[in-house]
């Protein structure tokens, strides 16, 4: 709020110079010619901005981000350069890894060597000769496709959930990783990310995170009642099921396909799944319309490039693939969609859904 300039009076201890200015055209003795200061505009202290989270200690989880304010989907909290960068084919050999990386560590300021070896190991009681490679691999995330493994000072404090509030990404062109709220988080909420596919079934997944991460996991959708995890666990079985089917039917006609592939969107809706895999579906389905059903392919690309902006940002390159090979070229096509929440292309939501996925064509 701007503040407000009030004009000062003479108290009765200030000078009748100060409170009277001499008339125009009257001359004036030097002892009492009053000199005009210059008004000094309030200078704005610029607010500094809220950041998105802090870092904090927790006994059971250890060091974790957490919300510093309320951040809506979609929203990038995080672009970070690597501490250390490996190929991954020294995954396998700890000896020569750790060699790697002790060299990489040289290259690095001493606060941020210190940063890495600070970050946590599933061995904490006895240092080895191999420690440095123990760090590596418990804080390590893949990038470029998979051919090398990186290690950063703030994304790797970040923990797991198999029901992630974000989702990281790497992005080549800057050669930063990247973190994005695929939800709503409120203040004080902590920060989380999926170490496995959240399509796994828990006798899958919990095994795996003990076996990689030394961790059992008790977020929300591991501390289910049993009940609900073994019936969340037969919806993921039968999901890969049908992935797997599709797989193997590549000959079929393309409106079984998409059949197919709506049920298994439809699985992973009904699952509040709300990473970019929910895009997979309508990807696939993009492959399948783009040369024999026009119009079809590119709205399930729009559809999927929405998906994929939120999780993983404009510079992804699922994005950057649709973008170039499937929206540019109809751009003005997708323009014509209109769609106002309610109805697209004039037909009610159901309706328009019926005819994408092919089950019924437009009079």
């Amino acid at each position: 709020m701007p503040s407000k300039v009030t004009t000062k009076r003479p108290t009765a201890k200030s000078s009748i110079k100060d409170a009277v200015k001499p008339s125009k055209g009257i001359a004036t003795s030097p002892e009492t010619t009053l000199t005009a200061k210059p008004i000094r505009t309030p200078t704005k202290i610029p607010s500094t901005p809220i950041p998105f989270f802090t870092i904090e200690y927790s006994l059971d989880k250890g060091q974790g981000l957490i919300a510093a304010r309320n951040i809506p989907a979609g929203t990038c909290i995080l672009s970070e350069s690597a501490l250390v960068v490996m190929p991954q084919k020294l995954i396998k050999h700890p000896h020569k890894a750790s060699q790697f990386i002790y060299n990489a560590l040289k290259k690095l300021p001493l606060h941020l060597q210190d940063a890495f070896r600070q970050l946590h190991r599933n061995n904490d009681i006895i240092p080895t000769e191999t420690a440095l490679y123990e760090i590596f691999l418990v804080n390590c995330a893949d990038r470029q496709d998979g051919a090398e493994a990186a290690v950063y000072k703030t994304f790797s404090r970040i923990n797991h959930s198999c029901d992630p509030n974000c989702e990281q990404a790497f992005e080549a062109k800057n050669n930063k990783q990247v973190v994005y709220t695929i939800r709503d988080i409120k203040k004080g909420e902590e920060i989380y990310i999926s170490y496995r596919n959240v399509l796994e079934p828990s006798t899958l997944r919990l095994p795996n995170l003990k076996r990689h991460y030394d961790f059992v996991c008790k977020c929300p959708v591991c501390d289910m009642p049993e009940e609900k995890i073994q019936e969340r666990d037969r919806k993921l079985i039968q999901l890969d099921k049908i992935t797997s089917f599709y797989n193997s039917q590549q000959t079929r006609p393309i409106r079984s396909k998409l059949e197919l592939l709506r049920r298994k969107y439809e699985f992973m809706v009904d699952l509040d799944i709300k990473t970019s895999v929910l895009a997979q579906p309508l990807f696939e389905a993009m492959n399948v319309c783009a040369e024999d059903m026009g119009v079809r392919g590119a709205i399930f690309g729009l559809l999927a490039h929405k998906i994929y902006v939120r999780c993983c940002g404009p510079e992804s390159v699922d994005v950057k693939d649709i973008e170039e090979t499937v929206l540019e070229p109809v751009r003005d096509m997708i323009i014509a969609v209109r769609w106002d929440g309610e109805t697209i292309l004039g037909m009610p939501k159901t309706e328009f859904m019926d005819w994408l996925w092919g089950k019924c064509e437009l009079a």
